[in-house]
């Protein structure tokens, strides 16, 4: 598979999988494609350059980094992101600041958004970022459900990290 392919104007199938992983099937990069088009390229539209943490995950690599069972990234539906830091405005700033967008902006487009702030707990700078995915069964983007829209302040097992991941 070649990792340059373009799924949208700025994304390529590489910044979504994880090390080692060369192959995704036609209905996963399809998921990837939607993500992008419809919630990651007018997130970027906005704000600039996106970093993309973790998106496509198999199923055993989700549960070796303590991924939640039927996670959304196993069927590529959902990518964790920062954005990066501009001229005027830190990258944690932007990075709240896409979220508070997303969901005055992407109603209806999204499944779920999670703003991801763990700073504090884990003592890192680093741990801040935005969980988004497309629509599914389980986060259907409507009002019913409770759990479409979030913020995180507390541990979470789920690790950010690419390294050392099998495909």
């Amino acid at each position: 598979m070649d990792l340059q392919k373009k799924l949208s104007q700025h994304f390529s199938i590489g910044e979504f999988l994880p090390a080692g992983c060369t192959s995704v099937t036609t209905q996963v990069e399809q998921e990837l494609t939607d993500l992008c088009v419809e919630l990651l390229e007018p997130i970027r539209s906005e704000f600039g350059p996106l970093i993309i943490h973790s998106g496509y995950r198999p199923v055993s690599l989700n549960s070796q980094v303590g991924g939640v069972r039927g996670s959304d990234h196993t069927r590529g539906k959902a990518a964790d992101f920062h954005v990066m830091t501009n001229d005027v405005r830190s990258w944690e700033d932007l990075t709240q600041a896409a979220y508070h967008w997303a969901v005055e902006n992407l109603s209806g487009k999204y499944g779920q958004v999670i703003l991801e702030d763990h700073r504090q707990h884990y003592d890192s700078p680093a741990k801040l970022w935005v969980h988004i995915s497309t629509p599914s069964a389980k986060h259907p983007g409507t009002s019913s459900d409770r759990n479409s829209t979030l913020r995180s302040e507390e541990h979470t097992s789920e690790l950010q990290s690419r390294q050392y991941l099998v495909c």
